[in-house]
Parts: C-alpha cells; sequence; structure tokens
C-alpha cells in the first residue's frame, strides 16, 4: 500500500487565520477540528500570530492522520519595526516562542520570512538573522519572497511605510509603477541570499522537503 498524492489545503491565503477575533469566534479552531475527523488528508497553516499555540491538541491529532505544515511569518526582528509594519500581529519573539512550541509538541515547523521590503527588512544581516533566530525555534525550513505590490495598493502603502525609511516612497514608485514585482535583478539577488541561509543553517525550502508526511492517503 502506497502514498497518493492528496489535494492540498492552505490555511491562510488571503488573511491570517489567527485574527483578534479568533479568540472570541474560534471559527480557525472550528475548521480544524472539521479536518481532525478525517485522514490522508495535505495541510498547511500559515500565520504571524502565536495564538496556534492554543490549538496544539488539534493539530496534534491532525498530525496523527495527515501531513501537516504549519508555517509561522518573521519578517523582522525588530519590535518597533514590526509593529509599524504588522501593527495587529504580535512581537517577533512571540511568534519564534510559539513555533518552539509547536517543534517541542511534535510538530512540523518552518518560517516564512516572506515578504522581503527593499529598503526596509533587507538590510546586511537581517534575512540573516531572523533565520538563524528561527533556527533556534526549531524551524524546520525557511523561504522567503520580494514584495508583490500591485500598482492600486501602491500610494497607501508608501504612505503608511514612509516613516520607517527616508526616500522609501520615491524607490516604490520607480520599482512598482507598472506592475507588481521589484526589478528582477533584485529579485534574483534576494533568491541567492536566500539559498545561501538555507545552506548555512542547514534548513530545507519547502515543508515537505527532506521530510515524510505524518501520513497521506493510502491507494
Amino acid at each position: 500500500m502506497g502514498y497518493t498524492k492528496a489535494e492540498h489545503i492552505a490555511i491562510r491565503t488571503a488573511t491570517d487565520p489567527y485574527q483578534p477575533a479568533e479568540r472570541e469566534y474560534g471559527v480557525t479552531r472550528a475548521c480544524l477540528e472539521e479536518l481532525a475527523k478525517r485522514d490522508g488528508l495535505s495541510i498547511s497553516v500559515i500565520t504571524k500570530s502565536n495564538q496556534i499555540v492554543r490549538d496544539i491538541d488539534i493539530l496534534k491529532v491532525i498530525a496523527s492522520k495527515s501531513a501537516l505544515a504549519i508555517n509561522i511569518t518573521v519578517t523582522t526582528l525588530k519590535p518597533r519595526l514590526a509593529h509599524l509594519l504588522e501593527p495587529c500581529a504580535p512581537r517577533p519573539d512571540l511568534r519564534l516562542s510559539a513555533m518552539k512550541e509547536l517543534r517541542e509538541a511534535g510538530l512540523h515547523v518552518g518560517v516564512s520570512a516572506s515578504p522581503v521590503l527593499p529598503g526596509i527588512t533587507d538590510g546586511e544581516g537581517e534575512l540573516e538573522r531572523v533565520a538563524e533566530a528561527a533556527k533556534a525555534a526549531g524551524a524546520e525550513w525557511f523561504f522567503s519572497g520580494v514584495l508583490f505590490l500591485m500598482p492600486r495598493r501602491r500610494s497607501s502603502s508608501c504612505r503608511s511605510c514612509a516613516r520607517n525609511s527616508r526616500g522609501w516612497p520615491k524607490q516604490y514608485d520607480d520599482w512598482y509603477r507598472r506592475n507588481g514585482y521589484a526589478p528582477e535583478e533584485y529579485r534574483r539577488k534576494v533568491s541567492e541570499r536566500v539559498l545561501r541561509i538555507r545552506q548555512k543553517c542547514g534548513f530545507a525550502a519547502r515543508p515537505w522537503e527532506g521530510i515524510r508526511p505524518t501520513a497521506g492517503a493510502r491507494s
């Protein structure tokens, strides 16, 4: 009896599943409870919130039946900068503590350092320090990519982040005027940097690289 590829369920493709309101309404937990009733699924969760540790009990049930990968987003270790960029998200150190707790519970966890914000979170050694802190917390994989910013969102995004870096709005206006991508050369350099980080820290690139799923759909 071998493994067959299961349809993947990604929890958080549009918004974080652990919003502050989750504490009151428990919508995400209710969804996880339904997934825990099934076998052989492929599931990933990505969040910026340490609130996920509340659901370790149900996540362990899911992981015993299905392939489960948990991604914690950490783009900077600087608390003030993190608060300015992500005002409703917990501090970076709290996310790293959550990562450690999830790993100690036997769950597969990695770090998403996306997006890299040109001129803001891409300083010398900054991405590397995020990776090192994640490794110390037990992260098994590491990935990152450059900010994708649609033109219609450029003005509001620039205004909200201008306080963080002198000249930031002009750079972003130049880069993102025609499409949502930073210049190809910049993106290439970031990709090469991420690869070096993975090699140095011994990270996988993605959840199932080097990790056999806990369970899968059987043929």
